[in-house]
């Protein structure tokens, strides 16, 4: 069921975003050069830690902070700037892998959220690297199911969004790039104030007094409830 709501940020991009999927934004050799540097940073002894993987057991995650080559970076911002209507830069980007090889004790997911700590970008961008299992963004209730190459175009901050409830698999494994736009001057004054706990709890406070928030919330917990009882079930079977 769709509620629909649309956080108050402060910040909102100048253009309405409405959340769309472009194909084959990057090309071949594009992708080739990411999944090189994604597979160095995998393995290397030497980064600084803010480049290094980083695991979220909780969420059955990895994250790198992608160290984009500045041809590409380039495009992506040019993109980003006429989708919002002023001019953006990437200040912030993951590589994510959620499989079970993460924490064999926990399913994958991604709840419901607004990206917090990124509550004063302008646009955020997913782009499907590889995956072996469906696994649908849902923002403000509508389904996206991305195919290799898909690149979603939504607002992170504003629209509330989440990971459907998937069961995995041993082997399953879904691979995303995330990327995160602001102007130069709200990343300035915003970006090392957003990380604040106290700031944080403020902002999970006013999430979680929304109604429509609250309702994708318990949505979301009912349906991942319910897939986990039916896999218990099963292996009692």
């Amino acid at each position: 069921m769709v509620y629909n709501s649309i956080m108050n940020t402060g910040h909102e991009p100048k253009n309405k975003i409405v959340p769309h999927i472009v194909k084959d934004f990057f090309s071949a050799e594009e992708v080739e050069v990411l999944q090189a540097i994604i597979k160095y940073q995998k393995n290397a002894k030497d980064l600084d830690e803010f480049y290094a993987p980083m695991l979220l057991p909780e969420l059955s995650r990895m994250q790198i902070e992608v160290m984009y080559p500045i041809h590409i970076q380039r495009k992506l911002e040019k993109f980003a700037s006429d989708m919002v209507g002023e001019e953006v830069f990437m200040y912030h980007n993951s590589y994510l892998s959620y499989n079970k090889e993460h924490n064999s004790g926990s399913n994958p997911k991604l709840p419901v959220h607004y990206d917090s700590d990124n509550y004063f970008s302008k646009l955020t961008m997913d782009y499907q690297l590889g995956a072996n299992i469906d696994w649908p963004i849902v923002i403000e209730g509508e389904s996206f199911n991305l195919q290799y190459g898909d690149l979603l175009v939504f607002w992170g901050a504003g629209q509330v969004h989440w990971r459907e409830p998937v069961l995995f698999k041993e082997g399953d494994n879904t691979e995303v790039l995330t990327m995160h736009f602001s102007t130069a001057k709200d990343f300035e004054e915003l970006n090392f104030p957003a990380r604040d706990p106290e700031e944080r709890k403020k902002r999970l406070a006013t999430w979680q007094a929304d109604p429509v928030f609250s309702q994708y919330n318990k949505d979301f917990f009912e349906k991942e409830d319910a897939l986990l009882n039916l896999k218990v079930l099963r292996k009692g079977i």
